[in-house]
């Protein structure tokens, strides 16, 4: 999997979602992808949960859907108080604020991790793969299972429907890049997600 090929896919299912979007704001996100684009790459290289040319799609699965790939997206999960508003996610991975504490405890290497040194894109992402490998030693299942896992902050008797949702996903942009993903499916998903997958296997028959 090369970012390149990556940034191709995420582009044209971007297409699909904003295809009047307006040049100028075009061109900013497309910076932006192409530096996610990369990211991904990067950190799913290591293989650690399918294998080097699946881990980046299921990391692009997440980052889909939790900021539609923006390096520096606004902070997310907020609630609306009196005293003003209280937001528990950031970054481009929306990981929980509670993150360095957690990671901390599941890896000495990330004891000393900071909420400021995780809002860097690259250690947002690297931070949700790091999670997503405890979430798979953790749960008994396949991919659906820890995305899920991922999302919920805990393992369940099966899938949720974000996990199938994301599983689905990863595995069309697996298709169409002629990568096995291993455990995925496109069969379970939501109407948007069955669009995208369309639009990805055109891509495919190419």
């Amino acid at each position: 999997m090369t970012a390149i090929l990556l940034f191709t896919l995420l582009a044209k299912m971007a297409l699909v979602e904003a295809p009047d979007l307006h040049a100028g704001r075009w061109n900013v996100y497309l910076d932006g992808l192409h530096e996610m684009s990369q990211i991904y790459v990067d950190v799913g290289k290591a293989g650690l949960l399918i294998s080097p040319d699946a881990d980046p799609l299921l990391l692009a699965a997440i980052g889909y859907e939790e900021s539609r790939h923006k390096p520096q997206s606004k902070d997310g999960d907020c609630s609306y108080l009196p005293g003003g508003t209280k937001c528990r996610a950031f970054g481009p991975m929306q990981i929980s604020k509670a993150t360095p504490s957690i990671l901390g405890k599941i890896d000495p290497a990330w004891k000393d991790s900071t909420l400021e040194q995780l809002r860097n894109p690259a250690q947002n992402v690297k931070a949700a793969y790091r999670l997503l490998q405890f979430w798979k030693d953790s749960c008994k299942g396949g991919p659906a299972q820890y995305l899920g896992a991922w999302s919920a902050g805990q393992c369940s008797s099966s899938p949720i429907a974000m996990g199938f949702r994301r599983c689905a996903l990863a595995r069309a942009l697996g298709d169409a890049a002629g990568v096995e993903v291993a455990g995925c499916d496109t069969k379970r998903h939501d109407r948007h997600t069955g669009r995208l997958i369309v639009e990805l296997k055109k891509v495919e028959t190419k």
